[in-house]
């Protein structure tokens, strides 16, 4: 495992170590020259050294640091540490293995994953996520960039809560064709991979949009509509099992989000949104009517109750004194004055015979 802590690659110190996924590292460094702190995403040399991977680093790597897009992480620099250069101050770097890395802002405030790992985002919270992520995707659409890998690990967020899509340096262009691994993998992860992206077909956009809906049903439940212990598995349901109803996990979430979810999950991509912002504003429609079912209800059951309720229902929400009278001993329950009045009637009567035995 490659591990660069205190190395220098160019004109950054790598300080700490973030973690790693199945196709980079990802480091925390500082940017020497300007004292900036910055995350440097180091691919792995399993994928760096294929002759492919070299002959489009350059240009993929480009094309990513020109994005523009406030939902889209900005990136900064890009390039390529030797090998033998790191292999002169840590001998446990292969000299034959060169180190690309990408340069890119720090964010801190979190992953979408680190947010759904203990309990589902309740739909306002996950609609907004879906706008400012739909709408990077649709932008990087327009420049001819699939993004290949979305899931909750790269959408990140800063310090004022948006959320920031990442990862861009394993994106390809529009038009290129599936390559897989050595090992008979297709570069992503495959719980949120396109039916199409199993075969060798042109990509499209369509597959990230794709990802979205599974993205949008892992939120509001913390479960993968698809999941099973190999590749070929979660393939296979990908392409064949229907979506499973989200309700299925959670309750309290409108019927709408299915259709949403389904319609962005078609197993085609003639069934599924055209552009991502479209299912945002589907799925906002959803949440904004189901919202005004929850009002319409609260008001009906308050139709229900009692002119005098009503009004000191509305005195509680104003935060106003009761309008009902305080209880006094002149306006006690009958159920409990009366039976006191027989009782004591009785001791009287008692008392007069006694006193009339004794005469």
């Amino acid at each position: 495992m490659l591990n660069l802590v205190g190395q220098r690659l160019g004109n950054y110190e790598i300080i700490s170590r973030f973690g790693e996924g199945g196709m980079a590292a990802v480091y925390k460094a500082r940017q020497v020259n300007i004292k900036r702190e910055v995350a440097i995403k180091v691919i792995l040399p399993s994928l760096a050294q294929r002759d492919e991977f070299k002959k489009r680093f350059d240009k993929e790597a480009e094309l990513c640091a020109s994005l523009s897009h406030p939902n889209i992480v900005k990136i900064f620099d890009y390039g390529v540490a030797r090998g033998f250069h790191l292999a002169l101050t840590n001998d446990s770097i292969d000299a034959r293995k060169d180190v690309y890395f990408i340069v890119m802002e720090l964010l801190t405030g979190g992953s979408l994953a680190s947010k759904i790992i203990r309990e589902p985002l309740p739909l306002s919270a996950a609609v907004p996520i879906i706008e400012q992520i739909g709408s990077a995707l649709d932008y990087a659409a327009s420049r001819g960039l699939i993004h290949r890998d979305l899931k909750p690990g790269n959408v990140l967020f800063d310090a004022q809560g948006n959320a920031i899509l990442s990862d861009f340096g394993i994106a390809r262009l529009e038009g290129d064709k599936q390559q897989i691994t050595q090992d008979g993998m297709a570069m992503g992860t495959p719980a949120y991979m396109a039916p199409e992206m199993w075969e060798e077909v042109e990509l499209t956009p369509s597959l990230d949009i794709y990802a979205l809906g599974v993205l949008l049903y892992e939120m509001l439940t913390t479960k993968l509509p698809f999941y099973s212990r190999t590749p070929y598995a979660i393939m296979k349901m990908h392409r064949d099992d229907p979506v499973p109803s989200v309700s299925k996990h959670v309750d309290g979430i409108p019927p709408g989000v299915d259709e949403v979810i389904r319609k962005a999950m078609g197993k085609t991509v003639e069934d599924r949104y055209p552009k991502a912002m479209q299912m945002a504003r589907d799925l906002k429609k959803v949440a904004a009517a189901a919202e005004t079912d929850t009002v319409l209800l609260e008001k009906s059951a308050e139709a229900k109750l009692s002119p005098e309720l009503q009004a000191e229902r509305a005195r509680a929400v104003a935060g106003k004194p009761s309008s009902a009278p305080k209880e006094s001993a002149s306006t006690l329950n009958p159920k409990i004055i009366l039976p006191l009045i027989a009782v004591g009637v009785v001791v009287i009567l008692i008392l007069l015979l006694i006193l009339a035995g004794r005469g």
